[in-house]
């Protein structure tokens, strides 16, 4: 038993026979950020890398531009509670009038204006589909919490050779995040990345990852139809049913 998953005693029914059985589950926590000291917004997430999360969400959602835009951080992992202060002044309050419930897992929130967004101009022909359903069929044989309790999404950055960061979450959204935090804290130069995502590609992911300057967005499901406009309008290349020897590409890719 992990941080991420906690095991539980239950009672397995299996062709006419009930057994007791002890078997692993996700974790989910809580957890607040506070910006500015105000309450920004409470989530639900797996306890593990709190901190990727946490950047990763507020630059997804254009909240800060860069590291250098946070005065202050403290991540209290054991309370979940996420304090953030800004060098220029940000409302929380205003923010939150403007926030919208996600399609995401556990009810996400986002406050993303897709309009100040500027479009992507990154030959996304450099990729190989060959190479792109390779590193499809890797992603999927990654998900080791998944493999052991089910319940998990996941997110991955690659570049052409492979994966260079990996997380899991009971939120596919949170997941993403997690990725887009670990771009921002290492410095990661993104713009001959993909970002490899579970689960279906909705609307307000591709936002966040505009904004993270990654020009792919690849999964084994679908996008929405809106995923598909947003994406075409902010110059990213959407990929779904990424199985196999098979991908739908949704959007340009020259």
């Amino acid at each position: 038993m992990g941080k991420e998953t906690e095991k539980l005693k239950i009672t397995e029914y299996n062709q006419g026979v009930l057994s007791s059985m002890d078997i692993l589950v996700p974790k989910e926590k809580p957890v607040t950020i506070i910006l500015n000291d105000e309450e920004l917004v409470r989530i639900m997430i797996t306890p593990d890398k709190i901190r990727e999360f946490t950047l990763g969400f507020l630059y997804g959602q254009g909240i800060i531009k860069s590291l250098d835009d946070i005065k202050t951080e403290l991540i209290g992992e054991k309370k979940g509670i996420l304090y953030i202060e800004t060098k220029k002044q940000i409302d929380a309050k205003k923010l939150l009038s403007k926030s919208y419930l996600t399609t995401g897992c556990g009810g996400g929130v986002s406050f993303s204006q897709f309009n100040n967004i500027k479009p992507l101009e990154v030959k996304t022909n450099n990729f190989a589909l060959e190479n792109i359903l390779l590193l499809a069929k890797d992603f999927s044989q990654k998900g080791e919490l998944y493999r052991s309790s089910g319940g998990f999404h996941a997110g991955g950055l690659a570049d052409k050779n492979g994966f260079l960061y990996y997380a899991e979450d009971v939120g596919r959204h949170n997941a993403v995040d997690k990725v887009i935090g670990y771009c921002l804290i290492d410095d990661i130069k993104t713009n001959d990345k993909m970002l490899f995502t579970t689960g279906r590609i909705a609307s307000e992911m591709i936002p966040k990852v505009a904004r993270a300057k990654i020009p792919l967005i690849i999964s084994r499901s679908t996008p929405t139809d809106l995923a598909v406009l947003l994406a075409q309008k902010l110059g990213l290349t959407v990929i779904g049913y990424a199985r196999g020897q098979k991908a739908n590409v949704y959007t340009s890719f020259c």
